[in-house]
């Protein structure tokens, strides 16, 4: 019976494999890997993005529309706080984390670009089909 394995990418497995050594042996994560610190701060934003675009019933127009009207009414009031205040919306906390960590996108393309990241097919579009 032939092997069916997907092809290894050696030279992948190999700077993972020194990635890892190099944080087994006291590196920081974000060393080790090589991520810079804005890299890491537009991860976690990307995190927090996906979960509000979760709890938006994975809708863009939806997530767009919550998102700018945060920006600009409860943003400017949450700034200056550590954590989202108790009992805050689910979206407006995750928004709260995304923003704390690096800028929110500016366009509907830019949400795309880091929520279309192994998304299933039924979400919600403003684009005609």
């Amino acid at each position: 019976m032939p092997d069916r394995s997907p092809p290894v990418d050696y030279l992948s497995t190999a700077h993972l494999h020194a990635a890892l050594n190099r944080w087994a042996n006291g590196a920081s994560w974000n060393a080790a890997f090589g991520l810079t610190a804005q890299g890491y701060r537009n991860w976690q934003r990307d995190q927090h993005i996906r979960r509000a675009f979760e709890l938006a019933g994975r809708s863009y127009p939806d997530l767009l529309r919550l998102a700018a009207r945060w920006e600009s009414v409860v943003w400017p009031r949450w700034r200056h706080l550590e954590e989202p205040p108790a009992g805050s919306n689910p979206i407006h906390a995750q928004l709260f984390f995304a923003r704390r960590a690096a800028r929110l996108p500016g366009s509907e393309r830019q949400y795309r670009r880091i929520i279309d990241i192994n998304q299933p097919s039924n979400v919600k579009s403003t684009a005609s089909e």
